[in-house]
């Protein structure tokens, strides 16, 4: 039933977007890999040549390399220590995307309270006590509560850093350093996982 629910998901968002027009656009250059080797180039380039935006690719390199070792050792431990089933690990993996939506619908009321950099260390902050926690549960049900608070607070890092990369960059730029910075932080969120 998960398999067929999920498919109706798809089918329901391919029919949303089959209805939406968008007029043609030309492309500004022929795409090839040196085209998006340039492009990735020179969005790094931009990235380490403002200061704000290489701080931030500074402070998420170990957050980056915690987040890929944290999704890596969820479902053995999950199963081997707090004794879980696979279908309660999947609980808990989807909880955490049902807490970063609730996070996110909250922010929308009071992102302006603060500054972009101050939700990015509440949410990094908020989300290392909760992997302390996750880590003392004795239990997988308390844990799937902990991972829910760990998607919450996903959120306001998330939106930090994005304001961070849309204020400090030009409109033109963006999708550049946008990529060149979520290329590097896959790499090592994988070189964490490994």
């Amino acid at each position: 039933w998960a398999c067929w629910l999920d498919a109706v998901t798809f089918a329901f968002s391919a029919t949303c977007i089959w209805f939406v027009r968008v007029g043609h656009v030309p492309p500004e250059e022929e795409t090839s890999v040196s085209v998006v080797l340039r492009n990735l180039q020179a969005g790094a380039g931009f990235l380490f040549a403002t200061p704000v935006l290489r701080s931030l690719f500074i402070v998420s390199v170990p957050v980056s390399l915690s987040f890929g070792l944290w999704n890596s050792l969820l479902l053995p431990y999950a199963i081997h220590v707090l004794r879980g089933t696979e279908f309660e690990y999947g609980i808990q993996e989807g909880l955490t995307s049902v807490g970063f939506v609730i996070g996110s619908l909250l922010l929308a009321n009071i992102a302006d309270r603060w500054r972009d950099g101050q939700w990015l260390v509440f949410g990094y902050l908020a989300m290392g006590v909760v992997g302390i926690a996750y880590g003392l549960a004795p239990n997988i049900g308390i844990a799937i509560g902990l991972v829910i608070f760990s998607g919450f607070f996903n959120a306001p890092a998330v939106l930090g850093r994005r304001l961070i990369v849309q204020r400090n960059t030009p409109r033109d730029f963006r999708g550049r350093v946008n990529s060149a910075f979520f290329v590097s932080r896959d790499v090592i969120f994988l070189a964490g996982m490994g």
